[in-house]
Formats: C-alpha cells, sequence, structure tokens
C-alpha cells in the first residue's frame, strides 16, 4: 500500500521544470490563436462590431486563465497532500523504528496512536492501549504529576511550524504487562492545532538501567569502599541536615569519633590484607552499638563516626560508647590469631549555632585527646581542648625544625648494682631545649613523635649520640659501661632499624656487648614472627634486648621463650608497694622469679627508698634504678657521678641469653 504513494510523491516532487513551463504558456497560446481567428473572420463577416470582436478576445482569455488558475490550484493541493503523506510516512518510519515509546494523546488524555515500541519496552501490544487513559497506566503516587504534566503540556501555546516549540519533561513510573513498575522518563509537545496529528505527543524511554547507574555511582560517591559504610562526605552533610533539624525540634545532636588503638601495629606487622578484616569486622560490630535511626560512617583508617539525633536523654551518647567498648573487648580472630584492640572515644554534643565541621571537628579533637590519656578512654569535648588542639599543630610544626636543628640533648640515669650502689650503666632519656620553649617534656613531644612518626628520626639521632657518649666517657675513664637506649614500636617496625644500630655502633666505635635496646610488651604483642625476626637480627649485632615495665603489658610465657630477651625491667608501680604488707612484694617477687627461670636478668625501676632496695636484693634482684641514687642528669653531671661512683670494671650480666636459646 506504501510503494503507490511513495511514487506519486517522488512524480509530484521530481516533475522536470521545463515540462511544467511548457503547460503554464499553453493557454497563451490558445488565447493569442483565438484572437487571429477572429481577426482572420473579421472582413468576411462585415456586421461583426470591433467591439465583438474584443468581447471575444477577451472571453477566451479569460477561459484560458481561468483554466490555468485551476490548474495550478490542482497542482499545490497534489503537492500539499504528497507532502502531508510523505510527512506522515516518515513519522510511521521514525514511530516504527523508534526504540522510545511514541505516544499521541487527545485533549482528554486518551491514547489515539502508540508506537509498535510499547510491545519491547513495557510488553503491551499498541492496539490495547489505544482507547485507553494514559493514568490508569501510572503508579497511584504519580498520577498527580502526570496530570499536571499534561495539563501544562495542553496550556503551552503552539508556535508556528517554522519556529522551536516548547518541550516538557517529566518522570514516573508506568505498569509493565507483567506487573513491574518501570521508571521512565517522557517528553511532551502541543501538537492539538497541527491538523496531521491534533494531540498531544508524548515521547517516552525507560530509565532503568540509567537510574541504575545513578544509584551505583551515588553508592560508590557516598560510600565507603570497604566497609560500606557512609563515608566522610555523606556523613558531613547528613550531620548538617541533622543540625538544621535540630533547631526546629529543639532536639540535641551528638557526634561520636573512635580510632582503633593499637590499629597501626597490626597493619603493618601481619598486613593490610588482615588489617583490612580488621577494619571489616569492626564497623559490622559498631554497627550492632547503635540504634536504627543513627549513622555509622568511616572517615578513613581505623577512624569511625557515629552521629546520633532526636537523642531524648544526654547520656545517650554514653550508653552507646558502652556498648562499643564491650563489643570490641572480644578478641578479634584473624588469620587464626586472636588480636586485641580498644578504641580511643571522642564525643561532642551541640551547644548551639556549630556548624558540621565544626561539631565533627570537636568530637574528633575529644578523640584525640581521649588517646593521649591511654587506650580505652573515652572523652567529651570541652572549648578548651580546641585550643590544646591548635596548640598540638604548632608543636608538631616546631619538633619538625627542631629534627633539623637538632634541638635536643640526652639526659643519663644510672642503672647500679643494687648490692655495692656501683653504677654500671645508664639510661639515656631525650629532652627536647626548643629555642622558642625551653625545656619541653617528654610526656608532650613523644606521643605526637609517635603519631606523626617523627620518633623514627629522633630515635635515629638518640641512637647515635647515646653511643657516641658511652664511647666516649669509657675512652676518657678507661673503663666500659653498659648505655640503654628505648627504641619505640614505630622504630622497631621499621625495615632499617638493624641498619640503624649497626651503623650507630660501626661509627661510635662503641662494643655492642655494652648496648641495650629496650622495647615495651606491647610492641611485642602483634606479628611475633616479624617481631622475632628484627629481635634475632639485632641480637646478631651483639646487643642485649630489655622488656621495659615489665608487668603491665599482656606478655605470656609463651612469648618470652620465643624471644631473645636478656632483661626484665620490673615497673615501677611494683617496685613501690615493694616494701608493705600484704600481696604488695609478690608480684615483684614472680617477676624475678620468672626471670631466673627464662636465663634472664631484672632491673628494678623507680626506686625511691632503702627498704625498697633491701626488699629488692631479698628477692634476688641485681640491678636497679631511681632518685634514690639519682634523678636524670645532664651529661656532664651525670659524668661527675659516673667517676666518683662507676664501678671499676662493668661485669657482665648474670645471663645472656644466646639465639639458639631464645628459639
Amino acid at each position: 500500500m506504501s510503494a503507490p504513494a511513495d511514487v506519486s510523491l517522488r512524480g509530484s516532487e521530481e516533475q522536470p521544470p521545463r515540462a511544467r513551463t511548457g503547460s503554464d504558456v499553453l493557454p497563451y497560446v490558445a488565447a493569442l490563436t483565438g484572437f487571429a481567428v477572429l481577426l482572420d473572420a473579421w472582413p468576411a463577416q462585415a456586421p461583426l462590431t470591433v467591439g465583438a470582436l474584443v468581447v471575444g478576445t477577451l472571453t477566451l482569455a479569460i477561459l484560458a486563465f481561468a483554466r490555468l488558475l485551476a490548474a495550478a490550484r490542482g497542482s499545490v493541493r497534489e503537492e500539499s497532500e504528497a507532502t502531508a503523506k510523505n510527512l506522515e510516512a516518515r513519522f510511521l518510519a521514525l514511530a516504527q523504528h523508534s526504540s522510545d515509546v511514541i505516544t499521541i494523546l487527545d485533549e482528554r488524555g486518551i491514547v489515539t496512536f502508540v508506537s509498535p515500541a510499547v510491545a519491547t519496552v513495557l510488553g503491551y501490544e499498541p492496539s490495547r492501549l489505544v482507547g485507553t487513559r494514559l493514568t490508569s497506566l501510572l503508579h497511584a503516587d504519580d498520577v498527580e504529576t502526570a496530570e499536571l504534566f499534561l495539563a501544562e503540556i495542553s496550556q503551552s501555546p503552539e508556535p508556528p511550524a517554522t519556529s522551536s516549540r516548547p518541550v516538557h519533561q517529566s518522570e514516573w513510573r508506568i505498569a509493565h504487562a507483567n506487573g513491574d513498575w518501570i521508571p521512565v522518563v517522557t517528553v511532551g509537545t502541543n501538537r492539538l492545532l497541527d491538523p496531521m496529528v491534533r494531540g498531544l505527543v508524548l515521547n517516552t524511554r525507560d530509565v532503568t538501567e540509567e537510574n541504575a547507574l545513578k544509584q551505583q555511582y551515588r553508592h560508590q560517591s557516598f560510600s565507603d569502599p570497604l566497609t560500606d559504610l557512609a563515608n566522610r562526605s555523606l556523613f558531613l552533610y547528613q550531620v548538617g541536615h541533622a543540625l538544621t533539624r535540630a533547631v526546629r525540634l529543639q532536639q540535641p545532636v551528638s557526634v561520636i569519633v573512635l580510632d582503633l588503638d593499637n590499629f597501626k601495629t597490626v597493619n603493618d606487622s601481619l598486613g593490610h590484607a588482615v588489617g583490612d578484616q580488621l577494619i571489616i569486622e569492626a564497623s559490622r560490630r559498631l554497627a550492632r552499638c547503635v540504634r536504627d535511626s543513627d549513622l555509622v560512617a568511616r572517615l578513613g583508617g581505623d577512624e569511625f563516626a557515629i552521629l546520633m539525633e532526636d537523642s531524648t536523654r544526654v547520656d545517650d551518647a554514653n550508653v552507646v560508647a558502652d556498648r562499643i567498648a564491650l563489643a570490641l573487648a572480644k578478641p578479634f580472630t584473624l588469620n587464626g590469631k586472636d588480636v586485641f584492640v580498644s578504641a580511643s572515644i571522642g564525643i561532642a554534643g551541640t551547644t548551639g549555632g556549630e556548624s558540621a565541621d565544626e561539631l565533627v571537628r570537636n568530637a574528633d579533637v575529644a578523640m584525640y585527646v581521649a588517646k593521649t590519656r591511654g587506650k580505652g578512654e573515652r572523652v567529651f569535648f570541652e572549648p578548651a581542648m580546641h585550643a590544646a588542639a591548635l596548640e598540638r599543630l604548632v608543636v608538631e610544626a616546631d619538633l619538625r625544625t627542631a629534627i633539623e636543628r637538632e634541638e635536643f640533648l640526652l639526659h643519663f640515669q644510672p642503672i647500679v648494682q643494687l648490692d655495692s650502689g656501683e653504677i654500671v650503666g645508664a639510661e639515656a632519656l631525650v629532652r627536647w631545649a626548643c629555642r622558642n620553649r625551653g625545656i619541653v617534656p617528654p610526656s608532650l613531644f613523644i606521643p605526637i613523635a609517635e603519631e606523626t612518626g617523627l620518633i623514627v628520626l629522633i630515635g635515629r639521632w638518640v641512637l647515635r649520640r647515646a653511643c657516641q657518649t658511652a664511647r666516649e666517657w669509657e675512652e676518657e675513664r678507661g673503663k666500659p659501661m653498659r648505655i640503654s637506649v628505648n627504641l619505640s614500636s614505630r622504630q622497631l617496625r621499621e625495615p632499617g632499624i638493624v641498619d640503624d644500630v649497626r651503623d650507630a655502633l660501626r661509627d661510635s666505635g662503641l662494643d655492642p656487648q655494652y648496648l641495650v635496646l629496650e622495647l615495651t610488651e606491647s610492641m611485642l604483642m602483634h606479628d611475633t614472627d616479624l617481631s622475632v625476626a628484627r629481635l634475632t637480627a639485632l641480637k646478631q649485632l651483639g646487643v642485649s634486648l630489655a622488656i621495659d615495665d615489665f608487668g603491665t603489658g599482656y606478655s605470656s610465657l609463651s612469648y618470652l621463650q620465643r624471644y631473645p630477651i636478656d632483661i626484665l625491667k620490673i615497673d615501677r608501680s611494683f617496685v613501690e608497694v615493694i616494701d608493705q604488707r600484704g600481696d604488695g612484694p609478690v608480684l615483684a617477687s614472680a617477676i624475678v622469679a620468672l626471670a631466673d627461670s627464662l636465663r634472664m636478668s631484672t632491673v628494678a625501676e623507680g626506686i625511691e627508698t632503702e627498704a625498697q632496695r633491701a626488699a629488692l636484693r631479698q628477692l634476688g634482684c641485681e640491678l636497679g634504678q631511681g632518685y634514690l641514687f639519682a634523678p636524670p642528669l645532664d651529661a656532664a653531671a651525670f659524668y661527675r657521678l659516673l667517676l666518683a661512683r662507676g664501678a671499676r670494671s662493668c661485669p657482665p650480666l648474670r645471663w645472656h641469653r644466646k639465639l639458639g636459646a631464645a628459639a
């Protein structure tokens, strides 16, 4: 049926211009011919007047022009009809092959035409939808939107076909033949005055996949990829909304920020994969500690945050913090190993006028204060903490400058034989002589150095200076002395720690047997394989190893048997009660007995009275340090004391474990 129409359209459009010109002049030829005939007949017909001749000629001309006008109108009509048929054919072809659903509605919203794509997109045969009302197919919640949309199109003036037409767009859900709701975007134009259409033309596109991609991108933008919790961006956004609602409802908003203690040790020692497992499991436990209305987010690394709104009690955040502490107290089993972590928790609540950034920052500041007070602590934000946080940033900046300028010095506290009181060694303690602050106490800058990693550079300087000083005293006195240097957990995890110790010994010329490296128990808790390997490598250099503050950590007999440790230093908390009645001496006695059984030497810390010294001697402890003998002294003062009370020789440790004994 379409072929003849196409042929006729092409015939009308492609008619040669010359043929049309010939047909256009034929009426003029006919009129002139008639006029010539009349002139020829005029002499023969004398009665025929000139007027009659003119009338006849004009009549012939008028008839010819009338015929021409009729032919022209017919040609225009045929061309218009052909053009209309051509446009209709093109429209039908577009509708036939378009992947979008094209629908025409009358002014009442009744479907008068729908393209075949409706079968693919919505599962309906086109004939089934013709005569139905469009809104009957829409989701009940979207009907009002659609009606307003159609009314807006209907009321929109339709400009001439040659100008741009106003386009309207809306989104709704439409019923699929299988019962599903399909999200679609519909673009509509007003063609009510178009004689070919006489309706509202809707172009409908299925956006299911598009919406799914948008949702995926939105999820990726606002979710933490490891834990699937909210990320920092989403958390700050939600805190902002919560603060807006809080002003309107007059309800408090609280933010909890927490950081896992010792996560850095776990991550570095057991590997990043195990660290990720710890983060995932911790996030699951946190999610079980909050209400359904609370939001849990991972801000980055091992730092989490919780948003609490609509709280009716001031201590609701404290209740959640209690749950978190209990949840994290249970061991995490990672790669067959039990790992224990706690959390430092900071809590901040609204007092009026805070922004989202300020409220989260306040909780973060409180968390850092909690971290400086020890593991598993919680702190509520106070305004003075903000000033302290700013001061911390200043201290960190000054500390970096101090490393460049070497603004550090060493103090030394003597280690003596308890029976004779003679000095056989010293513990090197770093001090910061800041140009602007004076002497900065270690309790202020050491935690900052640990957190920032600057402790590695500081520790390397301490190690080299301590070895140099001990060697200088040995050359001046002619007698050696043991020097003890503390290693931080960050230093032990550094791959270059063995080279640092080797270089310090080589450059100073100090015999390795006179260097003691002190570590804490907590440093040995994670990744025992790595710790054993590092300590074994250090031991092979010929140095001695000591566990500082023994008894306050989590060491077990199995750990002590694996590590090549030579010395246990009894923590001052056990020494200060050793001369008291009751259970005071029990723990100190147990540590001395344990050291003897494992063939280790003991050093008691914090001895302040003769009674404590006597009790330790009775238990069999051989070495000690504390204010009873001397406080930490600068190098010059210590050397004077060493000349007066130094041992004539440096006796070897009673026990010095061999590498084979530690394995």
